[in-house]
């Protein structure tokens, strides 16, 4: 029995067209950050899969950058509270919502996938859901942020023999860890009130030349390494789906794979340059477009700073 992808979703900031360019007021009213994208994709999830919020045994959310930079509570346990996935304790002998953050960047979705999986395959989880979504903590202020605000959520169920996530690969590759840095750092103020000083977190990324070409070297590596331990080849892949950052990275993985123009998924303009919703919007697109449902085999390719490369294959029975 594999753990079987049952429903996807995504989210983007409401207003971000025309009207908003030609008022720019409204850009702050219908600002959604991380937290309202996270509840609207998980929301659109659930109604796609006709499922509701109490059925949901184990929420994880992959999201980095987050409203305000806030870092207690989860944001896993507010969206479970936001989507009425029990809330409180289970009555009786019914089942609750454990939930929690798990983050990894770029890579941390395939982590989620991994925990699930082991999860359904032990017989103890009937339904997971995987929450991931990124915006600028405080836009106008941090520096270097590049990442297009973006949500989306998943629902995964066990799935038939042969039919789910058949193998996962991770490779850290350290000696690239310089060339990517995110951090929040304190920045004093000086305010007009009593209380004297004042401030707030400041976010800032930094991202050295050359990023690009080592996250395609380092997953190029890992790929190999990955194939070669389950005895397949790129011929065996019918589809693949990417990371999204840096925005380059498909693009250069498929010429440096040399696969073929339709082995790559392609996502909307609005997740372009996504982080930790990249993979979700990949599904999605390629649903869509029904490539997804006539793949046999699916390739998941992650990369993040450190630089570290997530791998994971995914299989569907039935397909031709």
């Amino acid at each position: 029995m594999g753990t079987r992808i049952e429903a996807v979703a995504t989210s983007v900031p409401c207003g971000s067209g025309v009207l908003e360019l030609l008022i720019p007021p409204l850009r702050r009213t219908r600002r959604k950050g991380a937290l309202a994208l996270a509840d609207e994709a998980a929301k659109t999830c659930l109604e796609r899969a006709g499922c509701d919020a109490a059925e949901v045994e184990l929420l994880i959310n992959v999201g980095v950058f987050r409203d305000k930079n806030l870092g207690e509570p989860a944001l896993a346990s507010l969206i479970q509270e936001d989507i009425g996935a029990n809330p409180g304790h289970p009555p009786g002998s019914g089942h609750g919502t454990f939930s929690f953050d798990l983050a990894n960047g770029g890579c941390g979705i395939i982590n989620a996938w991994q925990l699930i999986d082991r999860f359904v395959r032990s017989g103890i989880l009937q339904l997971g859901m995987i929450v991931a979504s990124d915006a600028d903590p405080a836009p106008g202020k941090t520096r270097g942020f590049s990442y297009p605000a973006a949500g989306g959520a998943m629902l995964l169920k066990p799935g038939k023999e042969g039919e789910g996530f058949r193998a996962f690969h991770f490779e850290n590759f350290p000696e690239f860890e310089y060339m990517k840095e995110a951090r929040v750092d304190w920045q004093p103020r000086r305010t007009p009130l009593p209380v004297g000083w004042g401030g707030q977190n400041l976010l800032s990324i930094k991202e050295a030349p050359g990023y690009l070409a080592a996250c395609v070297e380092c997953a190029e590596i890992a790929l190999k390494n990955f194939l070669y331990r389950e005895q397949l080849s790129l011929q065996d892949i019918d589809l693949v789906i990417a990371s999204q950052d840096p925005p380059e990275f498909p693009d250069v993985l498929e010429q440096h794979l040399g696969l073929p123009g339709d082995h790559i998924a392609r996502v909307g303009e609005s997740f372009e340059g996504a982080l930790t919703a990249a993979l979700i919007a990949g599904i999605e697109a390629a649903l869509r477009s029904g490539r997804f449902r006539k793949a046999r085999r699916i390739l998941f390719v992650t990369v993040s700073a450190g630089i570290a490369v997530g791998l994971c294959i995914y299989e569907q029975a039935g397909t031709q």
